[in-house]
């Protein structure tokens, strides 16, 4: 187990080589220790099943919906919104009496913290790390830790989706929707790398000569919406780009509809510089200086 535990490890720094060294803040499972770790980690390996196939999203969904705030959040958004309806790319914005709106923002449900702000739970449905854990979490409560770590991958799949038609209840049983709110360790790891590729990205187009024109935070709803981390405009013209923590995202990222509007896709390379990719797949390389590498 710990030969894993380093594997994985060692395969997340590698991933992440720009960060410069930064130690991962928090390692998948590293709540649990002995057999619980080696549960949680097997659960882990199931990534996107737990998710859809088993249905977690929408139980996970379903139980944040009674301590989500309703409300109308245009106001808070008029700045993007009308930056994307002047490039005349996004129908799905509207214009009546002086304010933009988009469907979407007039009931936005999230969960919020003690401050009022986007809490990370909002994340935990499609978090595939954290739900492993929540679901660890369950077997401890509910003693099965020990049988299910006897069974392989294939057999611990067909446990889960035997126990599917009772998951909602056993997830309602043993956690109250506020105890969701603990099981967001991943998502806050992953939202830092993805905030820190972000910013790099920014910097290095900065110095090629683009300007920023918006950049949304944690829980941005131009990004759940519309797939986009920022805003620049470059000679006149506004662009759209979606950052990605890696380059071998984006090309997966590109297939994707959901990005189908976006102009451009980025990532962080390890020499400090980035690469873009504009929606033919041309891809350019930038040094940290903004230069283009030929």
């Amino acid at each position: 187990m710990k030969n894993i535990i380093k594997k994985i490890i060692k395969e997340e720094i590698n991933d992440f080589g720009w960060t410069k060294g930064v130690e991962p803040k928090y390692n998948r499972c590293s709540h649990f220790s002995g057999e619980d770790k080696e549960l949680c980690l097997k659960i882990d390996t199931l990534k996107t099943f737990l998710v859809y196939d088993l249905g977690l999203k929408n139980i996970i969904e379903g139980l944040l919906n009674t301590i989500k705030e309703v409300k109308d959040i245009n106001d808070e958004y008029q700045e993007p919104l009308e930056l994307l309806y002047n490039t005349g790319q996004y129908p799905d914005i509207k214009f009546v009496d002086g304010r933009y709106t988009h469907t979407r923002l007039m009931n936005a449900g999230i969960v919020r913290d003690e401050k009022g702000e986007y809490h990370y739970v909002n994340k935990l449905n499609t978090n595939y790390s954290d739900l492993a854990e929540l679901i660890t979490q369950l077997f401890v409560k509910g003693g099965k830790v020990s049988e299910l770590n006897s069974k392989n991958i294939d057999g611990l799949k067909t446990y889960l989706l035997s126990i599917k038609p009772s998951m909602k209840r056993l997830v309602e049983k043993y956690f109250k929707a506020d105890e969701l709110k603990e099981f967001v360790r991943n998502t806050k790891y992953f939202t830092y790398l993805g905030d820190d590729a972000e910013n790099k990205v920014l910097e290095v187009l900065e110095k090629f000569g683009m300007t920023k024109l918006y950049q949304g935070s944690n829980g941005d709803f131009i990004d759940m919406l519309f797939g986009i981390d920022l805003i620049m405009e470059y000679n006149g013209k506004t662009y759209t780009i979606q950052v990605k923590s890696k380059e071998n995202a984006l090309y997966s990222a590109m297939k994707n509809s959901y990005y189908s509007r976006i102009n451009y896709f980025a990532a962080p390379t390890t020499n400090g510089g980035i690469v873009i990719i504009n929606k033919s797949g041309k891809k350019t390389y930038l040094d940290f200086d903004g230069s283009v590498i030929e």
